[in-house]
């Protein structure tokens, strides 16, 4: 008896595999770079100075998305979709650690989806007060 093996995915050569995440890289590099140079290497929630490597998150930088990659993976490249923030404060944009940032557009109140922009940045304690806000 013969098995049909048609319908059956091949993998990929490796070579090409290893191309391929190569060159995904080197978007998500082109990516970050556009993003901390249109944000002057400061945190757009604070102003502080931040580093690509620094051993404390509050110095450390990170590159948020305004809008979630799996939700809109058409713009997980965008530069206007991403904004610079420390690490610290973007765990709590992404409501882990107990406070929460929220990013709103300054002039509508709706969720912040464009980092060229204003953007008002509000920080609520674990009971749902507002602990500060500010527009940048």
């Amino acid at each position: 008896m013969s098995r049909d093996t048609s319908a059956l995915a091949h993998p990929k050569h490796p070579h090409a595999q290893r191309q391929k995440k190569a060159k995904d890289q080197a978007a998500r590099k082109v990516f970050r770079d556009q993003v901390w140079q249109r944000d002057g290497g400061r945190s757009r929630v604070n102003g502080e100075i931040l580093f690509r490597s620094h051993g404390c998150k509050v110095y450390r930088g990170n590159v948020c998305h305004l809008q979630s990659r799996g939700a809109h993976p058409e713009r997980a490249l965008d530069p206007t979709n991403a904004i610079l923030m420390s690490e610290y404060h973007h765990i709590m944009s992404d409501a882990r650690g107990g406070r929460v940032l929220r990013l709103t557009d300054a002039e509508t109140s709706e969720p912040a989806t464009d980092a060229t922009r204003p953007i008002r940045f509000t920080l609520y304690d674990k009971a749902g007060a507002v602990v500060w806000t500010r527009v940048s």
